[in-house]
């Protein structure tokens, strides 16, 4: 994933070697080295995995991480559209910056935003 906001460094490890249905420890294992100490992992011609200390947080990373491979195809589109290669941000900020907004804390607030929102919307309690 392309360093074009601050949690791709600390949201998306890769994993090329899907073998379809985890049915071993092996294949866990090997899915979890690829993911290092991000907080998810992009399973190449399959989808993505994102983890967090709660449910809430997994799914707040889940969403980030899939607004961010989003924009990606877009800038990537539309930089093949003759616009130019996109800009990342610098290795050394993006590390930083990631590590501030990455927090776990940041992702069950984050989360707390969407059930809110959810709540309002569909009149159930998530929190529950």
């Amino acid at each position: 994933m392309m360093r074009l906001a601050d949690q791709s460094v600390s949201l998306a490890g890769i994993y090329d070697d899907f073998g379809g249905v985890v049915l071993s420890d092996g294949e866990g294992e090997r899915i979890a080295a690829a993911a290092g100490n991000a907080k998810g992992v992009l399973l190449v011609n399959h989808g993505l995995l994102t983890v967090g200390k709660t449910i809430r947080e997994a799914c707040f990373w889940f969403i980030v991480l899939d607004r961010l491979c989003k924009t990606q195809l877009l800038i990537e589109a539309a930089a093949a559209g003759g616009r130019g290669l996109p800009k990342t941000i610098r290795p050394e900020v993006a590390e930083w910056t990631g590590s501030v907004t990455g927090s776990p804390i940041s992702g069950y607030v984050g989360a707390e935003m969407y059930y809110t929102q959810l709540e309002r919307e569909e009149g159930t309690d998530y929190k529950k």
